[in-house]
């Protein structure tokens, strides 16, 4: 994994926030979700945290763990606009 920094602009206050993350290159992304005990049996990873769309190996945009277990977030753009409130908020780290 290769740590990278995401910038997150908040609306209220025209700040910038830097929040380190991990990535993964795409060759090592299946190994990488068999690890963390999420399987891709015929592309299906499971269902995104927040619209409850599902999630496959081609619109994967972010997961992290909650509550024990491993969240997925699609690539859509209302979903990635929320997951980065709840970055914001603390209510999630990656």
């Amino acid at each position: 994994m290769l740590p990278i920094t995401m910038t997150l602009r908040t609306e209220t206050r025209r700040e910038k926030e830097t929040v380190p993350i991990k990535a993964v290159h795409d060759d090592d992304l299946v190994q990488y979700l068999k690890s963390l005990g999420v399987s891709a049996p015929g592309g299906d990873l499971g269902r995104c945290k927040i619209c409850s769309g599902q999630v496959t190996l081609d619109n994967l945009a972010a997961l992290f763990p909650q509550s024990g277990s491993i969240k997925l977030v699609c690539d859509r753009a209302g979903c990635l606009l929320a997951l980065q409130e709840l970055l914001r908020e603390g209510e999630v780290r990656l």
